[in-house]
This record gives C-alpha cells, structure tokens and sequence, in this order.
C-alpha cells in the first residue's frame, strides 16, 4: 500500500518495467541496443531513488546489481558492444556505479545466468535437495523408523518442493536433458539413502518401490499442473496479460517470442476462474460484535452522550458512503481517545461492496488495536439491512 503511488508513477514507462515483491525489486528494459537498454535502465533506477528519497526511504546500493541479455547470435555492429558498468545518480550518495554481473544473481530465490542456460539454478536446487534429504535421515533407517508410505509423504512434501522451486520459469522440456539429469542424480541418492540399498542398484526397480516418479516425468507433470493454474486465474491477472500488454515489449504483434509462458499458454482453454460475490467472508458472528437493529431510544440516547463524554477504553467506528465522479467509496473513522486512531476508504463497485469492504477494514484494525467497548455507527441505516440480507454473509 505504501509504495502504490512508486508503482503508479512506472506505469507512465515506455520499454521498461518495475516489478516489487515485498522488499525486492526488479527494473526490466528492451532496446535495440545493448547501450539503449542500459540508458533506460539507469534513468528508471534514478526515478525510483529520487521517489524513495522524497519519503523518507532509501534502497541500499550494496544489494543493487545489473545484467544484460543478448540473443547468442546477435550481430555486435547491430546491437553495440557489451558494457562493463551501469551509472546512476543517488539524491544522497551522488554518482554510483554497477559493474555488470558476470556470474549468476539470485532474484526471489531463482538464480539467473547471463546467457539464460539455467545450469547453476538447477545445480543449487539440486545441493538443496541434497541437503534436504541428509537432514531427514534422522527420521529413520532401513531396520527402524517410519514406514515406506510416510517416507513417500516426506519426500514428497519436503525434498520435491525444494528441487522444482519455480520450475515452470526454466523448464521448457526440449533441449534441457542435462539440467533435468542434475537433479535426477540428486533424487537417485536420496532413493538409495531412504531405502538404505547401494549405490550401484538399479534405480528403476527403486521408483516402482517407493512410488517417486523420475524427474522429468515430474517436470512435466508441474507444467501441466500449472497450466490448470493458468486457466483458474482472473483474465485481468498480470501473468495472464502480460504477454499481450508488457510495457517492455518491443517486438511486432504479429511475433510471438517462444518463452515459457508463451508455451504454457497455448490452448489453454475455456476459463475456469469463477469470481466470488463481494460479501463472502462469514457470518455476523464476532466475541465482541453486538448487533441491534431496533435499538430503544433510551440506547440511542446513551450511545449519543457517550459520543459527547467520550470514555477513555471506547471505541468508535464511523462508517459512511459516498460516491465520487461515478465511482463508490466506503469511508471509515476509527476514534479513540479523543482522536482519531485510523482512517481511510475502500472502493467498491457498488455502494454494498464499498460499504462492506469498509466495515471489514476498520473492524479489523479496531479489534486488533483496541480490545475495549467498539461501537459501530454505520449511515445510512438500510446499508447495514442490506448486509445481513447477504444470505448470512457479510
């Protein structure tokens, strides 16, 4: 929420990108040159530290690395020789520089090469498996211990997942035998040591035995589990969009680069993606949540001096709607202490959607901040009737 207005700023960018993912980020340009390419990628990292400096933030130029990508067929008098460094200006530290990575970085885990080989990823994946099957050892052996069928379980939960992390990202399944066969050397020794037989014994008989398909046949399990993944997402999801509106794209529409999501998304199919109703979260069921409909005008009247001789513990919750050129907004108030606490909107697509975002924002923020007395004052009155109409949802 915080860096929303970082990303809003980006979405003005003509062949570059930025990418956030908690406290990682991504700069992503195209050009026709490698020189233009990094022009654009400097001058983009230098808006970014200009917005961070301007509130408060700063990124840490010790954590900022730099690599190009060039087709491996590419005529250097066409697209420029290699550079050696990216220039920048810090609004705090002045003129910086980056030396081009030669060796692999690590972005969200994946570690990315050059010459996009993948060879070093699926070396690490394969260490980490390995690891990962020594430190489970201790489960058991082959006189004692748990069961064939628990082993399975743990293999499966434990030393698969760290060996295809982000397999639909390298994995194409033409032309990659060798990356497939470092990780199924990997799996061929942790066979052997939960079964406890040697090394020389055929691996084949061992996969019947224990119920662990060999590697690349698991590889294109996981690209057919994650075109069904594919086709469950909403048609506005970025990954969906992205091969038809990316920023950084700068080849003709009639191209069609042959990248991974590319392949994957070729016939997909009917959509499976079903949007859920806007107030789905559960019932009017709270410790702390009392609802009145009718109340007596004693109640009311209690309710408004107490708003007038505020108690210290109280908490008061204004929630209200309003529209704005067409568009609908669910305001709340959170006040306490003779202050307020917390407030802000949510936008709906109706005035029940607004409203019922609202109540769920600030409800959460009042029980999470303030355990005493929370008062819930909702206008108008038929937007709170209208929620309980949900057929028991709110």
């Amino acid at each position: 929420m915080y860096t929303a207005n970082l990303l809003e700023m980006t979405s003005t960018w003509a062949l570059r990108d930025l990418t956030m993912y908690v406290d990682d980020g991504a700069i992503y340009t195209t050009s026709a040159t490698v020189r233009g390419a990094t022009d654009s990628a400097a001058e983009g990292y230098s808006q970014v530290l200009r917005w961070l400096h301007r509130n408060g933030l700063t990124a840490d130029p010790e954590k900022c690395e730099f690599m190009t990508f060039t087709h491996s067929h590419a005529n250097p008098n066409l697209i420029g020789q290699p550079v050696t460094e990216l220039r920048y200006t810090d609004p705090i530290l002045g003129a910086q520089t980056v030396k081009v990575a030669k060796e692999p970085i690590r972005y969200l885990r994946v570690y990315i090469d050059p010459k996009l080989t993948w060879r070093h990823h699926a070396q690490i994946m394969a260490n980490w498996g390995r690891s990962t099957i020594c430190g489970i050892n201790i489960l058991g052996n082959s006189v004692r211990g748990i069961d064939m069928l628990k082993w399975q379980k743990v293999y499966n939960a434990l030393v698969i997942l760290v060996m295809t992390y982000r397999v639909p990202v390298w994995y194409k399944g033409v032309g990659q035998k060798g990356l497939a066969n470092l990780l199924q050397t990997a799996q061929n020794e942790g066979i052997c040591k939960l079964l406890g037989v040697f090394k020389t014994t055929p691996i084949e008989p061992l996969h019947n035995l224990t119920g662990i398909p060999p590697i690349p046949y698991l590889l294109d399990k996981i690209l057919n589990a994650y075109t069904h993944r594919l086709r469950a997402m909403p048609p506005n999801a970025l990954v969906r969009t992205v091969l038809e509106t990316d920023r950084c794209r700068i080849w003709p529409d009639y191209f069609n680069p042959p990248t991974n999501l590319h392949t994957l998304s070729v016939n997909i199919g009917t959509p499976t993606y079903r949007p859920i109703g806007p107030c789905t979260v559960g019932t009017w069921a709270h410790p702390q949540l009392l609802y009145n409909p009718i109340p007596s005008d004693a109640t009311t009247l209690y309710h408004k001096e107490a708003l007038i001789h505020l108690a210290p513990s109280d908490t008061y919750i204004f929630c209200f709607h309003m529209t704005r050129d067409g568009a609908h907004f669910g305001c709340y108030l959170i006040y306490n202490q003779r202050r307020i606490m917390h407030s802000g909107c949510a936008r709906g697509i109706d005035q029940t959607q607004a409203t019922s975002r609202a109540v769920k924002v600030a409800l959460g923020k009042a029980f999470e901040s303030r355990p005493g007395p929370i008062t819930l004052w909702l206008w108008p009155k038929p937007s709170l009737d209208l929620l309980r109409s949900r057929l028991g949802a709110r």
